[in-house]
């Protein structure tokens, strides 16, 4: 299992998160690994994770705070020296004061509440095709075919820049899960091999959730299409659904 250390420049130890033999988790077992380290949260850790997996329309447009604190780190926001006027005006938000200070509450103490997964897990999300964009400059995959995918991702390593919704059982998942749909919307479909060194906070009992933190390094190991169509939220044209294994290190 990766709990070894390596060196890095300048003698910072690295430890290790490749995972091995990760396993799809019983709610037995993820049930075990909740009661370890619920311990580890405090009352405003608790009262953080609650806000980020509450699904009320915290934007007044739809979206739930989890989904607007995602969506602004990813562009890069830095939510502790955010501007309420300014990100409403550049992403055409509708963000009040109170809004963003419940933001920078949340994804402050997330941050570091962060702990160790402490096994290997197979975990899934569905997901927009933000990754794609954002982190590659690949602003339409649809147009290209499965090799040139593979050969402009496979080996890829990145970071995410906000924390990561998954699953560790896939019909628990809302946006993958029966009765959802397609994917829920969701074009992407992440398939997450996460070490047991990751740094997660778990979420939603009743979804499977397990919340992979911004600190986890992650290389994508396959991609493909998998013969399925989903319609994003917002798009009138269904996409190809495409499938992106990741392994975490």
């Amino acid at each position: 299992m990766g709990r070894g250390t390596s060196k890095a420049g300048g003698g910072t130890t690295v430890i290790s998160n490749v995972p091995v033999n990760p396993v799809a988790l019983t709610d037995s077992e993820a049930q075990q690994l909740r009661d370890q380290q619920d311990s580890m949260y405090d009352a405003n850790t608790t009262s953080a994770v609650k806000m980020y997996i509450s699904n009320t329309d915290f934007d007044k447009q739809g979206h739930s705070l989890s989904q607007c604190m995602n969506f602004l780190e990813d562009n890069g926001v830095d939510l502790a020296t955010a501007d309420v006027n300014t990100i409403n005006k550049q992403y055409g938000l509708r963000l009040t004061a109170n809004d963003l200070a419940s933001l920078q509450y949340t994804s402050a103490y997330m941050d570091v509440a962060v702990h160790p997964l402490g096994k290997s897990v197979q975990l899934q999300r569905g997901a927009h095709d933000d990754l794609l964009k954002n982190t590659f400059g690949i602003q339409d995959y649809s147009k290209m075919s499965q090799q040139q995918l593979q050969d402009a991702l496979v080996g890829q390593c990145f970071q995410s820049k906000s924390n990561m919704s998954t699953s560790y059982d896939v019909n628990k998942n809302p946006f993958l899960g029966k009765g959802s749909g397609v994917s829920g919307g969701r074009e992407l479909i992440l398939n997450i091999n996460a070490g047991a060194n990751s740094k997660v906070l778990f979420g939603a009992k009743a979804q499977s959730e397990i919340i992979m933190g911004k600190s986890n390094n992650y290389k994508i190991t396959g991609v493909r299409y998998n013969g399925n169509y989903a319609t994003p939220r917002g798009k009138y044209t269904s996409m190809p659904q495409l499938e992106i294994d990741i392994d975490t290190f």
